[in-house]
This record gives structure tokens, sequence and C-alpha cells, in this order.
């Protein structure tokens, strides 16, 4: 009963947020996991066009996903996490979400008259739909972040992906037609919807939708200039692969894709530890200024601990991950993930510059920033897609990420937030170590899998060895 109590109920700050991360942690673990395998199985049995044809519909529908959301998420966190009175403006915001969905799906579905490759129009106007109820979805999950309550999060993203691998195989092994691959994700949002709301109900944030323009007004006043940004985030994370689609590069779409998979699984513990800590580092910069500091301070070293050695030892590794996972026709997309592997690094601490920058209302930065990072992306890929293909796409990639990963730190050291790099010395050292070790060729005779937990532990050892030194090296 006491673990039950500890899982499902908010009684302090520390259990609150040890219970989070295990529930969003937990429902990662499941859902990637059978993401994984189904991109995996999907990859290997319709092959690097068809998959290429997946990723261009997913990616060209998320070019307008905007629209459905125009950066409201991040606010109703805040003002929910910081004002009380908040949850009397849910309805008004429900009635607004509703709006921007359907508007969302309409604009769609129109653009999806524009594409030339029939084959991709179903899939386009199938993920417009899932585009318009997953805002829903995504509008009360958002609820229960504020509120701390993320074993509903966990719960809804589970039953989503169960609902999607079954779909999945289903099709596979069943009847193989990329098309049904996307109705299966279809299903999904349908089960998630019918589900939010039944927990919404339970949890009393389940108003009537509500036109009330004032409050509208408000929020759209806030958001704006996260929403300008937003737009700006899925030019330069999107682009390249719809204009890669619309060069009929497909094939080139299908490795690319295969390569940025793994990258956007490897940010997955970025995103949880974000997650855990965004509704604290919004609390404590407008309730206790004093603790402020050190929660971003923490939030800083967690995210220092995991990307450096990821980046090496991915970096290193790339070949046998690649074959791995993907298998002989996918042996192009190698050199595409040993350059975006070098982008976790400026994703992972943009994660941390915007959460920092939106607690302390500073949105309208992170516009200026994600502008220009924008700018910088197309030009790129204008440049170098034509000539290098998906390659091309990868250094556009990482080189508009490093640029607002720099500008992030800079505005940062303006407005007087400090952090502590002892840590990025400590796990530089430490992956030094562990790059040299994988150098060696000691294991690589040896299973993938085993080679990354052997070279993993070597770390994790090395570091908090190191870390050990370091602090009596410090006293005295």
């Amino acid at each position: 009963m006491k673990i039950r109590s500890f899982l499902l109920k908010n009684k302090s700050l520390k259990q609150v947020f040890v219970k989070n991360t295990i529930w969003l942690f937990g429902s990662t673990i499941i859902t990637h996991t059978l993401t994984i395998v189904l991109g995996i199985l999907i990859a290997r049995f319709f092959g690097a066009a068809n998959y290429g044809l997946l990723g261009f519909a997913i990616s060209f529908t998320g070019l307008f996903a905007i629209f459905s959301e125009l950066g409201l998420h991040f606010i109703i966190i805040r003002e929910l996490s910081q004002n009380q009175e908040a949850k009397n403006e849910i309805g008004a915001l429900l009635w607004l979400k509703l709006f921007l969905g359907f508007f969302t799906f309409l604009i769609i579905t129109a653009c999806s008259f524009f594409l030339e490759d029939a084959s991709v129009k179903p899939l386009v106007i199938i993920f417009a739909a899932v585009t318009c109820l997953n805002s829903i979805v995504l509008f009360f999950t958002v609820i229960f972040r504020a509120l701390q309550r993320m074993e509903y999060v966990a719960l809804i993203e589970i039953i989503q992906s169960i609902i999607i691998f079954i779909g999945g195989l289903l099709v596979i092994f069943l009847h193989p037609l990329i098309t049904l691959v996307a109705f299966a994700y279809l299903l999904s949002v349908f089960f998630s919807f019918f589900t939010v709301i039944v927990i919404a109900k339970h949890l009393s944030v389940l108003p009537r939708p509500v036109l009330d323009i004032k409050i509208i007004k408000k929020y759209l006043f806030l958001s704006w200039p996260l929403a300008l940004s937003t737009v700006f985030t899925i030019v330069y994370v999107q682009i390249d692969i719809v204009m890669m689609g619309f060069l009929k590069m497909m094939t080139e779409v299908g490795w690319y894709q295969a390569a940025y998979k793994i990258i956007n699984i490897v940010v997955i513990p970025g995103n949880i530890i974000r997650t855990v800590f965004y509704p604290a580092i919004s609390f404590a910069y407008k309730q206790k200024k004093e603790s402020f500091q050190k929660i971003i301070g923490t939030f800083f070293d967690i995210l220092t601990f995991f990307a450096l050695p990821v980046v090496v030892g991915g970096f290193l590794l790339s070949h046998d991950i690649i074959f791995f996972i993907y298998g002989n026709e996918f042996l192009s997309s190698i050199l595409a993930f040993k350059i975006l592997i070098f982008s976790i690094i400026p994703i992972l601490f943009s994660m941390f510059v915007d959460s920092v920058l939106i607690a302390a209302c500073r949105q309208k930065i992170i516009i200026c920033a994600t502008g220009i990072t924008a700018l910088i992306n197309i030009i790129l890929n204008l440049l170098l897609i034509p000539r290098y293909s998906l390659y091309g796409a990868a250094i556009a990639t990482v080189t508009s990420y490093a640029f607002y990963f720099l500008f992030g730190f800079i505005i940062l050291r303006k407005i007087n937030i400090k952090l502590n790099i002892n840590s990025v010395i400590i796990s530089s050292l430490a992956t030094l170590i562990m790059g040299v070790f994988i150098n060696l060729d000691l294991i690589q005779s040896i299973n993938i899998i085993f080679q990354i937990i052997i070279s993993g532990f070597l770390y994790i050892s090395m570091f908090f060895l190191l870390r050990f030194a370091f602090g009596i090296i410090m006293n005295k």
C-alpha cells in the first residue's frame, strides 16, 4: 500500500519529483521500446523507399502541427503551476484547442492536393486527422503535467504506443501496406482521446468548451512568441526531409530518417529530464528564487553527464549500430549518423536553455534565436541537399543546432544565469577514457549491445571516481 500511495499520490516536493520521474522513465522505456522495434520492422519489411514515404508524410504534416498548438503548452503549464485561479480558464482553452485542431486538419488536407506523388497523399490526409485528434490529447496531458500527475501522462503514452505497435505488427504480417500503418497511428489516437476524457473527468478538469475571447486573447498574447519560435523550430527540424521528398529522394529520406530516428531515441532521456524539471523551475523562479539556481544547476549537471559519452560512443560504434538495427540496406545511413550524432549536445542543452528562458518569461529571446537558426538551416539545405543529398541535410542540421546552442548560452550569461563547469570537466575526462578504451578493439568482436553496456559501465565508473578525486582536490 505504501508503494501504491507513493506512486499515485502527491505528498511532498521531493516525493512528487521522484514519483514523476519513475512514471515518465517507465512509460518512456515501454513506449520507445515498442516504437523502436516497430520502426525497425517497418524499415526492414517495407524497405528504404517506403520507409522514406512514411517519414515524408509525418514530416510534411509536422510542418503544420504548430497551428494546432501555437506555443500554448508551455504557457499553460507555467500558468497552472504559478496560479491556481488559472484552472477556471481551462474551458476557454479547450474551445480554442478544438478550433485549432480542426483548422489544422483543413490546412493539411488542402495542401495535400499540391503534392505530385499520388502515393503520399492518402498518408498525409490520415496524419492530418492524427494531428487534429492528437492536439486535444496533448492539451489534456499538458494539464496533467501541470498538476504533477505524470502517472496519467504515462498511462496515455503507453496505451497509444501499444495500439500502434499491435496495429503495425498486424499490418506487417497480415497485409503489408504502408497506408495501413498510418491507420494504426490514427486508431491509437482515437483510443488516447477517449482515455484522456475519462481521466480529465476523474480529476475534475473536464470543463465544457467556452468561447471566452478575453481569456483566449490573454493566452495567445502570452504564447505568440513561443508559437513563432516553434514555427522556426519545426522548419529547421522537418524541412530537410520535406525538401528531399520534393526532390524525389524518397530512398534517401528513408536512409536519413533511419539515422535521425536513432538521434531522436537517444535524446529521450533529455526530454524526460526536461519534463520533470520544467514545472519545478517555473515554480522556483516565481516563488523560491533561492532554490532556482540550485535546480537549474542540477538540471545542467544531469544533461552534461549524459550527453558527452553518448556522442563519442555513438560516433565510434556507428557502423555496428546501424548494421545491427537496420541491416545491409541501410549502410548508407552510417555517414549521416556519424554527422548527426554531434547534434545531440546542442539538442539536449537547447532543452535546458528553453526551459530556463520560458520560466523567466523571456520567450521573445527564443524567437530571435530560432528565427535565425531556421534561416541558416533553410539556406544550408538549399545549398547542400542538391549536391550532397542526405549528408548535406545532416551537416545543415548539426550546424543549425550548434548555432542555437551557442546563442542560447550567450543569452544565459547576459541574464546572470551561472553554471558550474566542474561536471563538464569530469564528464569530458571520463568520456576520453571511454573513447580510448573503445578504440583499443578489445570489445569489437562481441555483440554491439554488450559493447555499449561495457563502455557505459566504464564511463559511469570513471565519472564517479573522477568526481570523488576532484572533490578531494577542491577541498584541499
